[in-house]
């Protein structure tokens, strides 16, 4: 249940970094976009990206330190 509720809390944050990402690739055929180059553009969107990326990082993280192992495989482990 912990890893399906990290996932679920980590998920919001990747689909704003993957939508930067689309318009960042979109960002030099479209002049309105332009904006969200990651040269050229604003460096507060870039940051906000990183941001992001990282936040979904510690959630990983954190959440794959809480979650058991000796749950999942109790006879590989001896203690």
């Amino acid at each position: 249940m912990q890893l399906l509720s990290g996932i679920s809390s980590a998920l919001p944050f990747l689909g704003i970094r993957v939508l930067y990402s689309i318009l960042s690739a979109y960002s030099t055929s479209t002049p309105s976009l332009a904006k969200f180059n990651r040269v050229t553009g604003e460096w507060q969107l870039y940051l906000m990206s990183l941001v992001l990326e990282y936040i979904v990082v510690l959630i990983y993280m954190g959440v794959g330190i809480l979650v058991p192992l000796r749950k999942d495989y109790p006879d590989r482990i001896s203690t």
